[in-house]
């Protein structure tokens, strides 16, 4: 397996200290073939100027991911009727939009691993993301559990799929090239069921829908 690993960061500005920081410790823990940092476009230039002194980074405009103002629309067209959209966390989502269109688009497959960073989470130690046989390690919260999220999954994943009893909701996500591959089609496929378009915005078209199949107020 390639132990060279490309980690992905979703951030505002807010979290540049951090991420430097962060930078700092990885490249010093792990083998960093790429750092990925996926930042708005009018503080491209304040990361640039940050994190230039790092010969692996590269900073992309977050609409060359998925566009803001589509993913607005988007949800306005299919939630607008909901109850609880004016407290709709639109931003939240869009964040963890951009983080799983970066993993599903094949334009940006590799066969090094990749692992999702939270912007505000700075490395103490070395974590192992993957076994020997190049599987990736779950890490799971075993105190938190928020009970509409897992009613999203079943909603997405179906009701005879398995779901976990734990929130698989933590600071990074690790993931190789076969799981990212499985991920997509499962993607596709769950818009050709529902009939809804596979273009760029494919991922968000699925979790809208499925959000929209909630039968009480979103969260």
């Amino acid at each position: 397996m390639n132990k060279e690993y490309i980690f992905v960061t979703v951030s505002l500005i807010d979290e540049l200290k951090k991420i430097n920081e962060s930078i700092k410790k990885f490249c010093n823990l792990y083998k960093v073939f790429k750092y990925v940092v996926i930042v708005p476009e009018v503080d491209i230039s304040k990361f640039e100027r940050k994190l230039n002194k790092y010969n692996n980074i590269e900073i992309i405009n977050e609409n060359d991911v998925i566009n803001k103002s589509e993913f607005l629309k988007l949800c306005d067209a299919n939630l607008k009727d909901k109850k609880g959209y004016s407290s709709f966390r639109k931003n939240w989502y869009y964040q963890q939009m951009i983080m799983l269109s970066y993993t599903l688009d094949e334009n940006y497959f590799s066969n090094n691993n990749l692992i999702i960073w939270d912007a505000d989470t700075i490395p103490l130690k070395k974590i192992k993301f993957f076994n020997q046989k190049n599987e990736p390690y779950i890490y799971g919260s075993r105190y938190e559990y928020h009970l509409p999220y897992f009613e999203f999954n079943k909603i997405l994943f179906g009701e005879k799929n398995k779901i976990l009893n734990h929130s698989c909701i933590v600071q990074f996500v690790s993931i190789n090239l076969e799981d990212r591959k499985d991920m997509r089609n499962f993607f596709i496929d769950f818009n050709k069921f529902h009939n809804i378009e596979n273009n760029k915005l494919f991922v968000a078209n699925a979790i809208i829908k499925a959000l929209s199949l909630i039968d009480e107020s979103l969260y």
